[in-house]
């Protein structure tokens, strides 16, 4: 595992500024399965780029949060500010995985306001979530 590391370390951030989307997905999939701490800077950096693909973008919050990298956070307030649909939904869904009762606030406002497509992540988030937090 170490050498894995090593050696997509240098190559990391050339990777997740590539133009090709595959090839930043591949990336960030590498970091996750490496479970490669040292990643997340480059991944918040993706995150903050909007040039960069939505896809990508949603999948960096996604790689931060499985990584319990304490970038999250801020990926997660520029992810739910981001023009994309795919990028705002998993900003959300990693927001409820943070703090539950934090995000009740913004999973209503999105149930008030949000596409179809938006509103439907927020039921499955809803579904998700333990104890007491999805009744209010």
């Amino acid at each position: 595992r170490k050498e894995s590391i090593d050696a997509l370390q240098p190559v990391f951030v050339d990777l997740l500024t590539s133009k090709d989307e595959n090839l930043v997905t591949a990336a960030i999939d590498a970091a996750l399965q490496l479970r490669m701490q040292g990643a997340g800077p480059q991944m918040a950096s993706l995150v903050a780029n909007g040039s960069a693909p939505a896809p990508a973008r949603a999948k960096a919050i996604f790689a931060l949060g499985e990584l319990r990298d304490p970038k999250l956070g801020d990926a997660v307030k520029r992810g739910l500010a981001d023009e994309q649909e795919v990028v705002r939904k998993e900003a959300l869904r990693q927001l409820a995985k943070l703090g539950p009762d934090e995000a009740t606030e913004q999973l209503a406002g999105v149930l008030k306001s949000g596409s179809i497509g938006e509103k439907q992540n927020v039921l499955s988030i809803l579904g998700d979530m333990k104890g007491g937090v999805a009744d209010k």
